[in-house]
């Protein structure tokens, strides 16, 4: 499929180290009380929450709606 070329060779395995990261970087974001920074820092969490979706989508297995939804069951 077209894309950028990077998006399209990630896997949920290779992807995992970023969501490590953007998690982290969100705590010190709060341990430094920056809201700015924790706004920037979840979008960048919500980012890799978007691409695991999308590589779900793609082999049919869940999706952001199908996440979604089973977060409202959840609450």
């Amino acid at each position: 499929k077209g894309g950028c070329p990077w998006d399209l060779e990630q896997t949920h395995e290779s992807l995992l180290k970023y969501l490590l990261e953007e998690s982290y970087e969100y705590i010190e974001a709060v341990e430094l009380k920056n809201p700015k920074l924790m706004e920037e820092e979840l979008g960048d969490v919500l980012l890799q929450i978007l691409l695991h979706s999308t590589i779900a989508a793609e082999s049919n297995k869940f999706n952001l709606e199908s996440v979604a939804r089973t977060l409202a069951d959840k609450i």
